[in-house]
């Protein structure tokens, strides 16, 4: 049994880790208890992935001038919890999303503060919604190679990234 599971179980008597949980039971609260007992567990590492992530982004320059991010998300989701989780911690950034496409959605989420390639290109209709139907496999192959990042780590004076090994 890992850590977390021993953890819940030795302070609730839970032990229903491999059953299904609905929807509605999070909604109504019945795990609540297990959530905040795993919060607890976890508070260390969230607070130092935090401090990590801030002195990450000081690394990058993101406060200095306007930043481009490529961003994956048709809809902008990662660059606006980037921007929430910034603004939270009272700093203040230019940041234009670069992506292949974005949604209505989008647009109105990071309110114009996205470019979209396919989107705002004269490309057919046709290619714009082949190239759609695809753009998660060319998401991949553009990124992937990275791996998919686990958590930051402290590498001499440097943040770096601790990602799976992409698997090809």
């Amino acid at each position: 049994m890992n850590q977390q599971k021993h953890f819940v179980t030795l302070r609730t008597r839970f032990d229903g880790f491999h059953e299904t949980m609905t929807l509605k039971e999070l909604e109504s609260g019945k795990y609540n208890e297990i959530l905040i007992l795993l919060f607890e567990f976890q508070r260390d590492m969230i607070e130092e992935q935090c401090s990590l992530l801030d002195e990450y982004l000081m690394s990058l320059g993101l406060f200095e001038g306007s930043v481009g991010l490529v961003n994956n998300s048709i809809n902008g989701n990662g660059q606006s919890m980037l921007i929430d989780y910034l603004l939270s911690k009272g700093k203040d950034c230019d940041i234009l999303g670069l992506q292949f496409i974005k949604t209505s959605k989008c647009e109105k989420l990071l309110k114009g503060k996205c470019r979209a390639w396919l989107t705002e290109s004269n490309i057919s209709e046709f290619g714009k919604t082949k190239f759609y139907s695809n753009c998660l496999l060319m998401e991949h192959l553009m990124f992937e190679p990275c791996g998919t990042s686990i958590r930051f780590y402290r590498h001499g004076n440097k943040v770096e990234v601790l990602c799976t090994p992409a698997s090809y």
